[in-house]
């Protein structure tokens, strides 16, 4: 009885882990897709450059004076 209902759980994990895996498969180049036509991660990028130099510089004003 015992050992039935922990097969039933491992078959019913590896269903649900079978279905996630499908799902995520078939929605990862969608959403890569869009990432890259978006340049998401460019400007992204772009603005923790901006953010950082304008820190930066304003640090090195603070202590030059």
């Amino acid at each position: 009885m015992e050992g039935d209902k922990l097969m039933f759980n491992i078959i019913e994990m590896t269903l649900t882990i079978g279905i996630l895996w499908t799902v995520i498969a078939f929605t990862w180049v969608p959403l890569t897709t869009t990432v890259e036509k978006t340049q998401l991660v460019n400007k992204t990028k772009q603005s923790v450059h901006n953010i950082y130099t304008d820190i930066t510089g304003k640090v090195k004003k603070h202590y030059e004076k």
